[in-house]
Formats: C-alpha cells, structure tokens, sequence
C-alpha cells in the first residue's frame, strides 16, 4: 500500500495522510494536531455523497467501528503520532484499511469534524468509487 510506503518514509513527530483528489483541505490539517490522541481522523458528517452511497458507508463504518474500535465519522484524512507509525508497519497488513488497522493496533484515537469547501474554489472533489491496496 503506498500509504503505509510513505508513512515508513516520512519524519517528525507527526504524519499527516491526505489524499490528493482534493476531499479534504489541506487548510484543515492543523485541526488535527494538538489532541491528546495518537492518531486524529477527520470525520465525516452529513450529505456528502448520493444517498446510496451514503447508505452503504454507513454500513461498512458501523462494523468497522464495532470490529476495530475506530471512530464511527473516521475517514482517511488523519495525523497520527510518528512513534505509532510503528505500530501500523509492524501489523504486516498491506490489503486492509488503514483507518480499520489505527483501531485494531489499539492506538488511541478521536475524530475531529471536516467542514469546509473544496480546497480550491470551484474545483469538486471526485466522486467516484476508489480502490486501495
């Protein structure tokens, strides 16, 4: 997985995984530093997606948060402490979820709301369905 190849990379005492389709903001990285958490993931409320598709998220993050503790808002836009990086390398997963590997390493975690418009104005974020691993 490419994320956890550049989290074993990366230096400081905190790493930030954002994706690059323009989802999240990158303004709203500093409302993920600060907490008293290892990890902090952006959460995601409200309609931001078709109703299907939020049906079946709802789904799949209610046995994620019952199988690995996780926040129920938790998405994939987080920070998390450099020490716990550790931690998610040494579970040896490369075909799971991220956000499911943070809850099921035990690191303590919370979710921060994400609000905000696209990160440049006028651009939408995609939409569509995306595969990891």
């Amino acid at each position: 997985m490419a994320v956890l190849t550049g989290l074993s990379e990366a230096r400081g005492t905190r790493c930030v995984v954002l994706d690059a389709d323009l989802q999240d903001r990158p303004e709203a990285i500093p409302d993920l530093l600060g907490h008293d958490y290892s990890a902090v993931l952006a959460g995601r409320r409200g309609d931001y997606a078709p109703p299907g598709r939020l049906f079946t998220s709802a789904l799949y993050r209610r046995l994620l948060t019952r199988l690995s503790g996780v926040p129920l808002d938790a998405g994939m836009f987080f920070a998390i402490a450099q020490e716990d990086v550790r931690r998610l390398l040494d579970l040896r997963i490369s075909k799971a979820s991220l956000v499911a590997m943070i809850g099921l390493s035990g690191i303590r975690s919370t979710s921060v709301l994400s609000v905000g418009p696209p990160a440049i104005p006028g651009v939408q974020p995609i939409r569509g369905s995306c595969a990891s691993g």
